[in-house]
């Protein structure tokens, strides 16, 4: 075993003849020299994409490259591929765009329809008749000149009152 890895180590890091070619070998000879070395105890396959598929998705496993285990069963193997299906066949059979709310089936409802109770109810907050009744029902508060006058000279005493309470913080503690 020492040899193989001796023989690997030297075909990958022996001297390139250019000076300008890169130290390590192309793809292609660096496999058909590891595959000139690799013990040959599996037979060697290629997989394409229906044995991939296959083999994720729990079918026989290609020879050589998925070892069986002694603890699966069939049965867990079936279940994961029906699931596995059964996911595929839904997300593919769902529409990608929502049905217009005009073109969808609505069932029939099952009581009677009092429009009057429905009218009369007060609105939702999600819906716009919520949004245009407060639009509607607010308004703007409207200060005359004298009630704007008398805001600003009590505001003022306010301020004046604080100013004066401060000094007087301030000299007391000197």
């Amino acid at each position: 075993m020492a040899s193989f890895f001796e023989d690997l180590y030297n075909k990958l890091f022996s001297p390139s003849p250019s000076p300008f070619s890169t130290p390590y070998p192309s793809s292609d000879s660096f496999l058909l020299a590891v595959d000139d070395m690799a013990p040959h105890n599996l037979p060697q396959t290629t997989m394409d994409e229906s044995a991939i598929v296959e083999s994720v998705l729990g079918g026989n496993p290609v020879p050589g490259h998925f070892p069986s285990s002694p603890r699966s069963s069939m049965s867990s193997t079936i279940s994961a591929q029906s699931d596995i299906a059964s996911r595929l066949t839904t997300s593919a059979a769902a529409p990608r765009v929502k049905l217009d709310p005009m073109i969808r089936h609505y069932p029939k409802p099952t009581e009677e329809i009092d429009v009057e109770a429905m009218l009369a109810r007060k609105p939702l907050k999600g819906t716009l008749s919520h949004y245009f009744k407060n639009a509607r029902d607010v308004k703007i508060p409207v200060k005359t000149a004298a009630q704007q006058a008398k805001d600003f000279e009590d505001t003022k005493k306010e301020l004046l009152r604080a100013k004066e309470e401060m000094q007087r913080l301030s000299t007391a503690k000197r």
